[in-house]
């Protein structure tokens, strides 16, 4: 979690352009949530199975994958599930050059952590962990958050991921976390 120091500096840094209103209306109406997310990051591509967002800069991709499953039951919020919905969803927008690769939860190398992380009274869970691509050698932090609706009958998956080469990813995952914290449902 990002310090109570740190989140000053953090958030100034992730809005420093402001937040993209489009997107956040377009998110509330696919979604029927609300989160802020910054100007600088641009619609990459929206499917069935969900919204990917994403910021480029020479050194590094931030990302958000956001979409809504329904709520089957709570098998869904351990850390089997989430991992198993996280590698689902993500099939679905990141691939690489190399035929039949795709993003995959790595969980050999570190250890996945899940915490529990209420929205608005809603019930709802965090993994932290490391992806990486099944082929091509990438990969770097992640964060997938599984907030239940108000209704209880869906689920709203927003997933934070950072690819960045030879940079340091704490920063990085850090903006992106920011970003989620403002996550919430409208009154």
């Amino acid at each position: 979690a990002i310090r109570d120091f740190d989140n000053t500096t953090i958030k100034a840094a992730a809005y420093s352009f402001g937040d993209a209103k489009l997107i956040n209306k377009d998110l509330t109406t696919r979604y029927g949530i609300q989160i802020d997310i910054p100007a600088d990051f641009k619609e990459a591509s929206f499917k069935p199975q969900g919204t990917w967002l994403r910021k480029e800069t020479d050194k590094a991709s931030l990302n958000l994958i956001i979409s809504k499953v329904k709520y089957k039951s709570t098998d869904q919020f351990k850390e089997k599930g989430i991992k198993e919905l996280r590698d689902s969803i993500s099939r679905h927008f990141i691939r690489t050059s190399s035929e039949g690769d795709y993003m995959q939860v790595n969980d050999i190398a570190l250890p996945t952590f899940l915490y529990q992380k209420n929205v608005d009274g809603n019930y709802g869970v965090e993994l932290r962990g490391v992806w990486e691509t099944k082929i091509e050698y990438m990969g770097g932090p992640f964060q997938t958050y599984l907030f239940q609706t108000p209704d209880k009958t869906s689920l709203v998956y927003v997933d934070a991921f950072v690819y960045a080469p030879e940079m340091e990813k704490r920063n990085l995952i850090q903006h992106l976390e920011t970003i989620v914290n403002t996550f919430r449902y409208p009154k």
